[in-house]
């Protein structure tokens, strides 16, 4: 006796050769729906797929996370013009780049035992004449920021971009472009911190390696923002010009961060010093009244 034969075809496919989009049911022939973009070869999730498919579409040489980075390392300025124009497919997502690239700093940071934050103000110096309040107050800080430097850097993101398209205005980029193009630049940013931890993780950690890295760290990073905005703004401003804003445009968002910064303490310490007024007031004794005998 023959088996009867299922004539109804697997993952969407017709007897006629029209294939049904599993995500919008739209009806096409091809390799990927016209409408929504998914692909026609749907197969089960198995254990082929995890080691096939996931590393494929993360780590290709010519698309995913490895074509980003060889992209912000050999041609940031072109790439991210091309990406702000509509060339996206090959792209990893930077925000969701940068989230990973942070985490990865941070794994790294932590586990090589390198503190920028708290080695640095060793390297820069506390003044002396400080008080311990002040002192105490810069080391809550320094861990503040070191638990959380990656959401630091992220947030530090639009304010960067605001001098940048405030000093490039009408010159073809809104704001949210500007704001993509730094967050492709915190990327590099991101990388370039890497190597430098490493480098000084190899040099033993001493004050004069930090020293280094951070001067190394500035130069660096100013250099980069000058080059990508020369290649975005190719053939609209003099090269010159370009890399005068862009110096300026970074220094005054670093200026912005350090006077809120500055803010914050300031407020932190007129709360704490009326704090120790009211503590210092309360423990007064009271004036005793003396009475006269009549």
């Amino acid at each position: 006796m023959l088996a009867k034969t299922s004539t109804t075809p697997s993952h969407g496919h017709s007897a006629d050769g029209l294939i049904t989009c599993q995500n919008c049911d739209h009806e096409y022939v091809g390799r990927y729906c016209g409408q929504c973009g998914q692909r026609s070869d749907t197969h089960r999730i198995n254990w082929h797929y995890i080691w096939h498919e996931i590393p494929h579409s993360v780590w290709h040489y010519d698309s995913g996370i490895l074509f980003s980075i060889r992209e912000l390392i050999t041609r940031p300025g072109y790439t991210i013009r091309d990406f702000l124009n509509g060339k996206r497919v090959k792209h990893y997502r930077p925000l969701a780049l940068l989230l990973i690239l942070g985490a990865i700093l941070v794994f790294a940071s932590h586990s090589l035992n390198v503190s920028f934050i708290a080695r640095g103000q060793e390297a820069i110096g506390t003044p002396a004449n400080a008080s311990d309040r002040v002192k105490t107050f810069q080391q809550d800080v320094n861990q503040f920021v070191e638990k959380n430097q990656t959401i630091i850097n992220i947030a530090l993101i639009p304010l960067y971009a605001f001098w940048f398209w405030l000093l490039f205005r009408r010159r073809g980029y809104n704001y949210p472009e500007i704001l993509v193009a730094q967050t492709f630049i915190t990327n590099f940013n991101f990388m370039s911190s890497l190597i430098i931890v490493l480098m000084v993780w190899a040099l033993g950690g001493s004050v004069s390696a930090y020293r280094l890295a951070l001067g190394l760290s500035v130069i660096v990073t100013i250099a980069y923002n000058a080059w990508v905005y020369m290649k975005l703004f190719k053939g609209k401003l003099r090269p010159l010009t370009i890399i005068i804003r862009s110096i300026t445009a970074f220094m005054a968002a670093y200026v912005s961060f350090m006077v809120i910064v500055g803010v914050i303490g300031l407020v932190y310490g007129i709360s704490v010093g009326m704090a120790d007024a009211n503590v210092a007031k309360s423990k007064q004794p009271y004036p005793t009244t003396v009475q006269k005998p009549h």
